[in-house]
């Protein structure tokens, strides 16, 4: 019996060597790193974040809100489809930022702003072009640019857009020509002859064939000439 006993002990011992060597085999498995997640950009605020880097001067004459219109355009933009394929063109253009001309992507775009603003009055123009401020009419420009998708945040793709890569920023296409690219108090010198509305939105593409991504960013400058009796 005492011999029993003992090898039913011997087994137990065993048995339980086993799970503990089973255990800690378990825990020498090296678990993979995981990847650092990119940052997610909001691409909602793009039109709060354009507002927070402008001086109070500029803020007074032209700030930026949303606009569901304006978003729906950016998403035709952003549907790669059987009519409409620059999308992997305006990922490869991509900059910090590219300002997309009217004839760029064989005019694609233009014609989608085309579509979705006909009939607007005043019509909507896409332009690469500054504003001008020689005219008693009123106007409504829209800037349509590209930028590198390797940006991390939403306030630096407004700055990109902003500030822009060999003046094509809104600082030089619209607030230098308004008096205004260093108001950081004063009412900017055209503010008297017009009252400017402005709107903003972003979207970001993807092409189906690999990772690579850009924002698409459009913002709308409305120019209203004021009558002076």
């Amino acid at each position: 019996t005492m011999k029993l006993k003992k090898i039913a002990s011997l087994a137990l011992a065993g048995v339980m060597a086993i799970s503990m060597l089973t255990a800690c085999g378990g825990n020498t498995i090296s678990e993979q790193p995981q990847q650092p997640q990119k940052p997610t950009v909001e691409t909602s605020e793009i039109a709060t974040a354009l507002n927070n880097q402008l001086f109070k001067g500029q803020a007074d004459m032209l700030s930026f809100t949303s606009d569901s219109k304006l978003a729906s355009l950016l998403n035709r933009i952003a549907t790669d489809d059987d009519d409409f394929e620059m999308l992997d063109q305006l990922i490869k253009d991509a900059g910090r930022p590219k300002l997309v001309k009217p004839g760029d992507y064989n005019g694609m775009v233009a014609k989608a702003v085309n579509a979705a603003y006909n009939g607007s009055v005043p019509a909507v123009t896409m332009t690469n072009k500054a504003i001008e401020v020689d005219h008693s009419t009123n106007k409504t420009y829209l800037y349509v640019y590209t930028v590198d998708g390797s940006m991390t945040s939403v306030d630096q793709i407004a700055a990109a857009v902003l500030n822009g890569s060999g003046s094509n920023g809104l600082q030089d296409k619209v607030y230098e020509v308004l008096g205004a690219k260093n108001a950081k108090d004063d009412p900017a010198t055209y503010s008297v002859n017009y009252e400017y509305k402005g709107y903003a939105e972003m979207v970001k593409v993807t092409n189906d064939n690999s990772s690579d991504t850009a924002y698409v960013v459009a913002v709308m400058v409305q120019q209203h000439a004021v009558t002076n009796d």
